[in-house]
């Protein structure tokens, strides 16, 4: 059991607020921006996919895409696998991305939406400190390794700011550009 699943366990009600807060971010932040950079996609990767809100939002616009969401936390496998439970195209594995191998083609796109600081802050191996980028390099080039030759990976991610005047958002678009 990883620290996130202790500190889910001890307070599981807690833990459903949280991801209740982060599925309800998806109507008040850039996080709606993501289902629309993915409709198009037909094979996804969702890592740290929590209650599964993108999953449920991509599907809805892109029904017959095959998406896959992981996560380390099986506490929200459990409300995804049920959620989902009869779709078909939709599965969800407990793993770290670095456990995946390429099969086919590849994704088409995979997500990181609020997920790479808690890779940096939960790292299990005690040679690390407890935040460091070397998890999150890893994880990216995993990522890579996972992609098509045209895929796309989209990264959304930030901490709260103390100071909201300082508070910048950057899109990177090949097509639309930097905005």
């Amino acid at each position: 059991m990883n620290i996130l699943e202790q500190l889910s366990n001890n307070n599981k009600e807690n833990y459903k607020s949280y991801l209740d807060i982060m599925s309800d971010s998806i109507n008040k932040s850039s996080k709606g921006l993501i289902p629309l950079y993915a409709k198009k996609c037909k094979k996804i990767l969702d890592v740290g996919c929590g209650s599964g809100i993108l999953i449920q939002t991509i599907s809805n616009l892109n029904p017959s895409a095959y998406i896959h969401g992981i996560d380390l936390n099986s506490n929200a496998l459990d409300i995804c696998n049920k959620k989902f439970s009869s779709n078909i195209n939709i599965n969800f594995t407990k793993a770290k991305i670095e456990d995946l191998f390429l099969y086919d083609e590849g994704f088409d796109c995979i997500i990181f939406s609020s997920v790479l600081h808690e890779i940096s802050s939960y790292s299990d191996d005690p040679n690390l400190p407890k935040y460091t980028d070397k998890p999150i390099i890893s994880a990216i080039n995993a990522a890579y390794n996972l992609l098509n030759k045209r895929g796309k990976l989209i990264i959304r991610d930030g901490i709260k700011s103390y100071d909201d005047d300082k508070v910048k958002f950057k899109f990177v678009d090949e097509k639309m550009g930097n905005y």
